[in-house]
């Protein structure tokens, strides 16, 4: 009893009597005319609630971190004070040095000491709002960031708060990320400080110091460049096992599938990325060579107009973009896709028989100069919609149809644009999405002779992906209807069609170290009045396909995948099984 009365004569009585003026706090050794003004500088400050100090970054409620220790502080500390008094179990200390933030915050702690002094309760009011962070940048996290990507690519790498904020930041950007822009800070924090060490507050090292929040770490210098630097190397093997014991694949052996980047942002809106890669498609002896897959200017309008995101958020894109069309359109980069190979109808540069089943309904990824608008809107409860609208070169070609080497130009065969659109609704749980593109694909007027007629291509897709814990699931369908010439031994118009799709699963068996089994089976259909060449003696096929494999994360956040694949060929070819391996790296 004289212990709990000691300690109501020296720290409560005081507390009420600060607590009669709306001033803010009475500090010891400060005269009365400083306590007059700061208290007229804090007359408009409002008390806040105790959850307004746990509520995420970018919630709308006040940053965590203020230097301005307040009422607002001084209250919230008595009342987490008698939270130490009252509850058994709280929320374990903020993880120091050698501590793992996963562990600390789940395992609780037995034992506290009560905050004797001022300065103890502002850190345990820090230790809390940290705790929050870290816990709300984990769920954010695991929510968005593993769509594409396996989790231990992130939480084994070791990055700077800065290095992770920028990381975060462009894969925000990404076509459906689905990160919202409230939800960037409190990844990068979890990311940072899950690996990172501590360091001293004016240190350029990783890690933050122990004794920060995050509202001091962005103050502290640790905003992140303007100038980001990223890539990808993901060296692929394939051998076909084929009965004659000929190796029919595209491109047999290594390729090397590197992908290089540079990104800038000098504002919230305005953001510019330049991207090449190693191409894994061969044109006579041009095999290899870099191309540019990205070179384009963002433009952020909701930011620009400093409206509300949780409202709409529009994005424009002008330059040599990614198309937008289907689902695997935002998983094209070989860091994203689960497989060694990509789907028949999107397949490049990893067929077998190329020649003779001829080409895939869209090469991906399909890079292309335009335009593109990107709208995403909240719809009902935690659904999204996401609308993308373009206008792009389009597919070139000739008489004879479309020619995927010519479509890589840089400058188009003729004056008409391609335009397009994709629609997707869903959340992180399930998302259902649809794609349009039309255009033209041959030179007429003064680039072919008068009497060319306009031959068009129209592409329509539909996709459904889910997810539930371990376990995803991703569907999609795709139609390509292309006008062509056959001179026999006159010129009449025909259409070609191309259909196919491909349903893919996959669960995660083992956490440590982190593996995956994936199942894929899929397949290209062609309805042509001519075969593409080579022994087949009718333009009507079928092409399907069964992949079987898995993902293994190494040490350093490096994945290795390995794949066997059965090829079920058109009658008159034979079978055939691929072995695939890839390695992918992403710094």
């Amino acid at each position: 009893m004289g212990v709990i009365a000691a300690f109501v004569c020296v720290f409560v009585l005081p507390l009420d009597a600060t607590a009669q003026s709306s001033s803010g706090v009475v500090r010891p050794g400060t005269n009365t005319e400083q306590q007059a003004s700061a208290a007229q500088s804090r007359q408009h400050q409002d008390v806040a609630a105790p959850d307004q100090y746990s509520a995420p970054l970018g919630s709308g409620h006040q940053k965590a971190g203020s230097s301005v220790y307040t009422a607002q502080h001084h209250n919230a500390a008595a009342r987490l004070m008698s939270n130490f008094i009252r509850q058994d179990d709280t929320m374990p200390p903020f993880p120091r040095e050698g501590q793992d933030a996963d562990t600390r915050m789940t395992s609780g702690a037995s034992n506290h000491t009560i905050p004797a002094t001022t300065a103890d309760a502002e850190q345990a009011i820090r230790d809390q709002q940290n705790q929050q962070q870290v816990a709300a940048g984990k769920a954010a996290f695991n929510t968005h960031c593993t769509q594409c990507h396996e989790a231990a690519r992130s939480l084994e790498k070791q990055k700077s708060l800065a290095e992770w904020k920028a990381t975060v930041r462009r894969m925000a950007r990404k076509p459906e990320s689905g990160i919202p822009s409230t939800d960037g800070d409190a990844i990068a924090w979890y990311l940072a400080h899950r690996n990172g060490t501590p360091a001293s507050p004016n240190s350029d090292a990783g890690g933050l110091p122990a004794t920060s929040s995050i509202g001091d770490a962005w103050a502290n210098n640790q905003q992140a460049s303007a100038w980001s630097f990223f890539g990808t190397v993901a060296p692929t093997w394939q051998t076909a096992i084929s009965a004659d014991g000929d190796d029919v694949s595209e491109n047999p052996g290594f390729h090397a599938d590197v992908w290089l980047g540079v990104e800038w942002q000098p504002n919230k809106f305005m953001s510019g990325r330049v991207q090449a890669c190693t191409t894994c498609h061969s044109q006579g002896n041009d095999q290899n060579r870099l191309e540019l897959a990205e070179g384009f200017l963002s433009f952020n309008v909701t930011e620009a107009l400093e409206q509300n995101a949780d409202v709409v958020q529009i994005n424009l894109d002008a330059g040599r973009i990614l198309v937008p069309f289907g689902a695997f359109s935002s998983q094209s980069h070989p860091g994203a896709f689960r497989t060694v190979t990509r789907p028949l109808m999107f397949n490049m540069g990893h067929n077998v028989q190329r020649q003779i089943i001829g080409p895939p309904i869209l090469p991906m990824p399909y890079a292309d100069e335009g335009v593109n608008v990107r709208m995403t809107t909240p719809v009902y409860c935690d659904l999204d919609l996401t609308w993308n609208t373009y206008a792009v070169n389009g597919l070139q070609g000739d008489d004879g149809g479309i020619n995927f080497f010519q479509s890589r130009d840089y400058v188009d065969n003729n004056q008409e644009p391609a335009i397009g659109t994709r629609l997707a609704l869903g959340n992180s749980a399930i998302k259902l999405g649809a794609s349009f593109m039309v255009g033209q694909h041959n030179r007429i007027g003064d680039l072919a002779p008068a009497d060319s007629p306009v031959l068009q291509y129209s592409i329509f897709g539909a996709d459904l992906s889910a997810r539930c814990g371990d376990f995803r699931f991703q569907a999609e369908y795709a139609l390509r209807t292309t006008d062509s010439l056959i001179f026999a031994p006159t010129a009449t118009g025909v259409e070609e069609q191309l259909d196919g799709i491909y349903v893919e699963a996959g669960v995660r068996v083992c956490d440590d170290p982190n593996i995956e089994v994936v199942v894929r089976y899929d397949t290209l259909n062609r309805h042509a009045a001519q075969p593409p060449g080579g022994v087949l003696t009718t333009g009507r096929f079928h092409v399907g396909r069964i992949t079987s494999g898995f993902s293994m994360n190494l040490p350093g956040g490096s994945v290795l995948r390995l794949n066997h694949e059965y090829w079920m060929m058109p009658a008159g070819l034979d079978d055939e099984q691929v072995l695939a391996a890839r390695w992918v790296a992403s710094f």
